[in-house]
């Protein structure tokens, strides 16, 4: 059986600083510069990714969730696109795409978001915006 390193539960500073990034996104999707329905996007999708990952207890998972956050707001100010940003199937060297048996690597800012969603039926029929 191999052993996680357990590193104590998460601390108050990370508190403050996953709750001060919560609240940066949902600034952002305030005055995000393009549609409505992207300006729900971004608020829909911090608010079910926070949610999501709420009971997380380990400094190290939330370090990794903190850091998805950032990158994922970085990315969408850069390109001004709210949505992640897919990984394409590559190619081999021969040329021919890789087929759906072989390792598809997955882009690491977006581990939420290819993980399984948790449906809430109390929370899904609200209006977050």
């Amino acid at each position: 059986i191999k052993m996680r390193a357990v590193k104590r539960l998460g601390t108050a500073n990370q508190k403050r600083r996953v709750l001060r990034q919560y609240r940066n996104i949902l600034k952002i999707s305030k005055i995000w510069d393009g549609n409505q329905a992207e300006r729900m996007y971004i608020h829909k999708e911090a608010y079910r990714l926070f949610r999501q990952n709420r009971n997380l207890k380990y400094e190290d998972d939330i370090e990794t969730k903190l850091k998805e956050a950032e990158t994922r707001v970085e990315l969408a100010k850069h390109y001004r696109i709210p949505y992640p940003r897919p990984y394409y199937m590559a190619h081999n060297q021969t040329g021919e795409q890789v087929t759906k048996n072989e390792a598809v690597p997955q882009s690491q800012y977006m581990d939420s978001y290819y993980a399984p969603q948790e449906v809430n039926e109390e929370d899904d029929h609200r209006n977050h915006f």
